[in-house]
C-alpha cells in the first residue's frame, strides 16, 4: 500500500505543480493585456492625485512631498525619467513613444509618466511587498496543503486496500479449487462493479467446471457402450468359424463405428455451442423459410401429422423477417421436431409467435409429455427420460442440450410446459430487438 500511496501523491504532487507552471509559463503571457489593464485601474486614482500635484505644486514642493513617501509601504515609489536606463529598453521605448502607463510584468512594476509640465518625469511603483511574517505564515500556509491533500488520499487508499484485499481472498480461494467462493457485493465492501463482476465470473467458472465433468463422466459412459460391443463382436467374430455369422458380426462392429462417429459429432456440436459467445447482433432473416425448410423433412416421413402455423402468411415477406441465425437456429428446431417424432402418437404442431420484441417458435406434440420434476434436467447433456438405448428412440441426450446453447447463442432462452394436445411443449423465444 505504501508503494501505491507514494505513487499516487507523487502524481498529484506532479499535477499540482504542472498545473502551476501552465498558469505560469503558457497562460499569463496570454492575458498580459488583460492583467496589464487590470493593474493599472488598481492604481489609476493613485496616478490621478499624482498628476495633479505635479500639475499643482512647484517641481520642488512635488519631490518634498514625494521624498516624505513612507518607506515602510509595501507598494515602492521611485522617481525616474522616461530615458532612464534602470528601465528596460522594450518598456523605456513605449514610454517615450508616449504611453502612460506600462507594465513590467516580471518584475512586477508599473510605470507611469506624468502629465503636466516636465513630463519626462516618470513614476515607477512596485514590485508590491508583503509583511515578512505574514509571507512566513503564507508559505508554511502553502506547504501544509500537501500535507492535508496527503491524509485524505492516504484513507481513501487504505480503505480500497481493505476492499481489495477482501477480494484477494476470495480470489485466492477460488484458485485454491473453492469454486463457492464469492466477494461481497455490499455497498461498503466491493469496489465498484468489480465485485459484481467477479461473482458472475466465478459463478460462470463453477458452472463451467461442473458442466465439463459431468459431461467428461457421460461421454466415458456413453463411449463404454458402442466400444464394448464392438469388442465383443468381435472376439465373436474370430471364433466364428461360419462366414454368415462373420458377416453379420462384422456389419454389427460397423454399425457401431457410426454410432461413435454419430456420438462424436454430436460432441462437438455441442462444445462448439457451449462455448460460443453471445451473438452481439444477428441479421434479419426470412424465419418462415427456416422452419419450412426443417417441416418439410419431416412431412413425408411416417404417419404422424406434422402442423405448421405462424402469425403471418407464407407470402407475407415483411413480418417473416427476424434477426437470427438460420443454420443454427434450424438445428435447433430440427432437434426439437425430431425429438417430438420420437414420442408423439399422430401429430406435431408448431406455432410461430410474436410478443412485443420477442419472437417464439413452440413445438408440441400428442406424446406422453415430460413430468414437472424432469423439465429442468431434460436440457443436461446425456439426459434421457428414456434411459434405453434402442436405435428409435435411445439417442444420446445431447440434442435438448444443443437447442439450450443455440437459445442462449441468440439471448434467448428455451421452456417446456405441458400441450393441450396431451404432450410436451417446448417455446424457444429470443429478443428482436437490442
Amino acid at each position: 500500500m505504501i508503494r501505491l500511496f507514494i505513487s499516487l501523491y507523487l502524481i498529484l504532487l506532479a499535477g499540482v505543480f504542472a498545473y502551476k507552471a501552465i498558469g505560469q509559463y503558457a497562460i499569463t503571457p496570454m492575458v498580459h493585456d488583460w492583467i496589464e489593464l487590470d493593474r493599472t485601474n488598481d492604481y489609476i486614482g493613485g496616478f490621478y492625485m499624482l498628476d495633479a500635484l505635479h500639475q499643482r505644486l512647484p517641481p520642488d514642493e512635488f519631490d518634498a512631498v514625494l521624498a516624505n513617501y513612507p518607506d515602510r509601504s509595501n507598494l515602492p515609489l521611485t522617481m525616474m525619467t522616461s530615458t532612464d536606463t534602470a528601465i528596460p529598453a522594450p518598456i523605456r521605448e513605449r514610454l517615450v513613444a508616449g504611453e502612460s502607463n506600462v507594465l513590467d510584468l516580471e518584475a512586477d512594476i508599473i510605470y507611469h509618466r506624468l502629465s503636466g509640465p516636465e513630463s519626462g518625469r516618470v513614476v515607477a511603483l512596485g514590485p508590491v511587498g508583503t509583511y515578512e511574517p505574514l509571507m512566513e505564515a503564507s508559505r508554511w500556509y502553502e506547504l501544509s496543503m500537501f500535507v492535508v491533500l496527503a491524509m485524505p488520499v492516504f484513507f481513501w487508499l487504505a480503505r480500497l486496500q481493505a476492499k481489495l484485499r477482501g477480494l484477494e481472498r476470495v480470489a485466492t480461494r477460488l484458485g485454491e479449487g473453492d469454486l463457492s467462493a464469492r466477494a461481497s457485493e455490499k455497498g461498503g465492501d466491493r469496489v465498484g462493479r468489480l465485485n459484481q463482476a467477479f461473482n458472475r465470473m466465478a459463478e460462470r467458472l463453477e458452472n463451467l467446471i461442473a458442466s465439463h465433468r459431468s459431461l467428461t463422466n457421460a461421454v466415458a459412459h456413453e463411449l463404454r457402450t458402442p466400444v464394448t460391443r464392438a469388442r465383443f463382436q468381435l472376439d465373436m467374430m474370430r471364433q466364428e468359424s461360419d462366414e454368415a455369422e462373420r458377416q453379420g458380426y462384422m456389419y454389427g462392429v460397423s454399425d457401431d463405428i457410426d454410432e461413435l462417429a454419430d456420438l462424436v459429432d454430436e460432441l462437438l456440436t455441442y462444445a462448439r455451442f457451449d462455448r460460443a459467445p453471445l451473438s452481439p447482433a444477428l441479421t434479419p432473416h426470412n424465419l418462415h423459410q427456416s422452419l419450412d425448410k426443417v417441416v418439410a423433412s419431416y412431412r413425408h416421413s411416417s404417419d404422424i401429422r406434422v402442423e405448421y402455423s405462424g402469425v403471418w402468411h407464407a407470402g407475407d415477406e415483411n413480418r417473416a423477417m427476424v434477426p437470427f441465425e438460420p443454420r443454427h437456429l434450424e438445428r435447433a428446431i430440427g432437434n426439437l421436431v425430431g425429438n417430438a417424432h420420437k414420442y408423439a402418437h399422430s401429430r406435431i404442431r408448431i406455432l410461430v409467435r410474436q410478443d412485443g420484441d420477442r419472437c417464439e417458435v413452440v413445438v408440441e406434440d400428442d406424446g406422453p409429455g415430460i413430468p414437472v420434476d424432469e423439465r429442468q434436467r431434460v436440457f443436461e447433456p446425456f439426459r434421457r427420460l428414456d434411459s434405453s438405448r434402442t436405435r428409435s428412440t435411445g439417442g444420446y441426450g445431447l440434442g435438448l442440450a444443443i437447442v439450450r446453447q443455440v437459445a442462449l447463442w441468440h439471448r434467448g432462452r428455451v421452456t417446456v410446459t405441458d400441450s393441450d394436445l396431451g404432450g410436451a411443449c417446448f417455446c424457444v423465444s429470443w429478443p428482436t430487438v437490442w
